[in-house]
Parts: C-alpha cells; sequence; structure tokens
C-alpha cells in the first residue's frame, strides 16, 4: 500500500523519528530510532511516497528496507483506532 510521508518530528531525548504516514485507506504514525533510518540509507522528506504493509505474519523480507515486529495492545471503535508496539515504539 502506497502512503506519502506527513509531518515528520523528532523525539530527540530517545533518537526517534515520528513518522505520520497518509493514504486513502487512513493515516498510521510510526515511531522509528533515527539509528534504524540511517542504516537502511532512508532520508524521508514530507511529500515523499512509501511502500507500507502490515500483516499478522511475515513474508518475504528481502524486498523490504525496513521491517519491524509488534503486538496490537489496543484498539477503538469511534474513531476507529489500533494502537501496536513495535519494541516498545508506537
Amino acid at each position: 500500500m502506497i502512503a506519502r510521508v506527513g509531518k515528520i518530528s523528532r523525539l530527540d531525548y530517545a533518537r526517534v523519528a515520528r513518522i505520520a504516514l497518509e493514504a486513502e485507506w487512513g493515516e498510521v504514525e510510526v515511531e522509528i530510532p533515527e539509528r534504524v533510518l540511517r542504516e537502511a540509507g532512508l532520508a524521508l522528506s514530507e511529500g515523499d511516497s512509501v511502500n507500507v504493509e502490515v500483516a499478522k505474519e511475515a513474508g518475504s523480507l528481502d524486498e523490504w528496507d525496513v521491517v519491524m515486529g509488534g503486538e496490537v495492545y489496543l484498539k477503538a471503535s469511534n474513531p476507529f483506532r489500533v494502537y501496536a508496539s513495535l519494541g516498545g515504539l508506537q
């Protein structure tokens, strides 16, 4: 699924980038350690397009620059939201 990078903010105390992704299917906000982005060679900017996949099980990892595993800890229905922790990050 293709998403557009929206606002990017930095959590300097944790060296984490908080990245808003927007698409026709909804919005996602992810927190990724800056070190992971650096090691993957990703320098994202607002307006960039990225490919996002959310799945219950990992498929082939070869085609991805960044892969994170996590656990859903809260679902809300009004408005619809799903919160997941990816290694302690949101």
